[in-house]
Order: structure tokens, then C-alpha cells, then sequence
């Protein structure tokens, strides 16, 4: 069992790596770069007093906020593209996650005068997480465990061939309407943005919100996956090899980050 398990360790070494290194990167920035952008921009929610655009106001929330790493934007967004192993594909994940996102922020902020008091319970945003983190965990082994076939040699050896294809769009369009339900300081001041609109306009606030998340992301994804690319053919030397050590790699990471949300989720439920 040892031989065969450092076996399939061996011919699998070029995708751990790049998935450790991947997850390291992405959950040092959840941890030490959300909060600190969060805070220095709060202030942005007055200036919809000075200025009574907004509209404006959403749509430029919405840029910064796809900066900002947590489970709505670029620490997701970069395991789906690089899973696609193309530029174009990449970018379209990025869409179709934002996408689904946007259409239940569009949603919310219709109906922000009767959801404030359960978007701001000290509760809610845990259970998100514990939901969000079990559809990534599902969605990633979902893709990985029916092509995971074991061959056994004539020499009883058992070798492991994993092919990879990229992620069907549907399940990250499903895993973006799960995770559009978590709260955050820039998602709060938006649905108030909602509150200065006629209410005909207030969907009008989420999908701008959206929409400005959304280039940001597709910006992140065409980066990523380009660098990812660029970097793992250079060491691996064919581009086809890199193709599945990236598909395999973001696939793996966005099990690994479901399951610390996961953990996150449970964790602050018992605080």
C-alpha cells in the first residue's frame, strides 16, 4: 500500500506542488488582505449623501469589491479559470460565477426593506460559508473522483491515471448562487444604496454592484490563467501536460478552500 501510494505520489508531484502553492497564495491573501481592504474603504457609504449617485456609487463598490479576496471573488475565481485550462474559457467561468452572483445581488437589493434584519444577524454569514464551502468540496470531487481510474500491471502494481477536463460552467454558476448569499462590510452598504432609489431602480443597485465585480474578475482570470500557463509549460515543457496539471491543480484547490470555509463556517458558529 506504501509503494503504491508513493507511486501515485510520484507521477503526480508536478500537480501537488502547484496546488499547494496555489492554496498557500490564496489563503494568505483571505486572511491578511480582506480585512484591511474592507475597513480602509468603508467609509465610501457616505458618499452617497454628498453626491446622491448611487448608482455610481454600487458600480464603483462593485470594482473595489472584486479586488477584495474572500468567497465572492478572485481567491474562487482563479481556480475556475486555471481549471479551464484556456484564456477564453477561463474568462467565461469568471462570467458565469459573477453572473450567477450578480443575478441574486440584483434580487436582494430589491427586496433589502424586508431582508436587512437577516442579512445582519450575527449568525447568517457562518451558515453561508458551511454551505458555499460543502458545494465547492461537491462540485471539485464531483469533476475529479469518476475520472480517477486505477489500472493494476502485470506486476500487480497499481498505477493511478487521473484525466481531467475542465469544470462544467453549470456547477460554478450553481456554486455562485450559493455563495451570493454571504454578507460582507461592501455587499451591507450596497443593499442601503438600495433604500435612496425608487424602488422600480433598487435591482438596478445589485446588478451594477455585480457588473462592476464582474470586469474586475474577468480581468483577474485572463491574468491568472495566462501567468499559470505561461510559468507550467515553461517548467513542465509541453503545453499539453500543463493543461492538466492546471486542470487538475484549480480543481483540487477549490476542494481544499471549500473545505477551510467549511471550517471557518463551523468554527464561528460555536464563538
Amino acid at each position: 500500500m506504501r509503494k503504491q501510494s508513493l507511486l501515485i505520489l510520484s507521477q503526480h508531484k508536478d500537480t501537488i506542488i502547484a496546488t499547494l502553492i496555489t492554496v498557500f497564495i490564496l489563503l494568505f491573501s483571505i486572511n491578511f488582505f480582506s480585512k484591511y481592504f474592507e475597513e480602509s474603504i468603508e467609509n465610501l457609504y457616505y458618499l452617497h449623501y454628498t453626491y446622491q449617485v448611487p448608482l455610481l456609487i454600487a458600480f464603483i463598490l462593485g470594482l473595489i469589491h472584486g479586488l477584495i479576496p474572500h468567497e465572492h471573488t478572485w481567491p474562487i475565481t482563479i481556480p475556475y479559470a486555471i481549471s479551464q485550462g484556456e484564456v477564453v474559457r477561463g474568462i467565461l467561468a469568471a462570467i458565469i460565477f459573477t453572473g450567477a452572483l450578480t443575478l441574486i445581488w440584483s434580487i436582494v437589493s430589491e427586496l433589502v426593506s424586508i431582508s436587512g434584519f437577516i442579512l445582519l444577524n450575527v449568525g447568517y454569514n457562518p451558515i453561508v460559508n458551511i454551505v458555499t464551502g460543502l458545494v465547492m468540496i461537491i462540485v471539485g470531487l464531483f469533476v475529479i473522483m469518476p475520472r480517477v481510474n486505477r489500472i493494476t500491471s502485470k506486476n500487480s502494481i497499481v498505477t493511478s491515471s487521473v484525466d481531467i477536463k475542465q469544470l462544467p460552467y453549470r456547477y460554478i454558476w450553481i456554486h455562485g448562487l450559493s455563495a451570493a448569499f454571504s454578507t460582507g462590510c461592501l455587499l451591507i452598504i450596497t443593499y442601503t444604496l438600495a433604500l435612496t432609489v425608487n424602488p422600480l431602480l433598487g435591482w438596478c443597485v445589485g446588478l451594477l454592484f455585480g457588473l462592476g465585480t464582474m470586469i474586475t474578475q474577468v480581468i483577474i482570470a485572463y491574468i491568472s490563467v495566462k501567468l499559470s500557463f505561461k510559468i507550467s509549460s515553461r517548467i513542465l515543457g509541453k503545453a499539453e501536460k500543463a493543461i492538466k496539471v492546471l486542470a487538475l491543480s484549480g480543481t483540487l484547490t477549490l476542494v481544499i478552500l471549500g473545505m477551510y470555509l467549511t471550517m471557518m463556517g463551523v468554527m464561528l458558529l460555536h464563538l
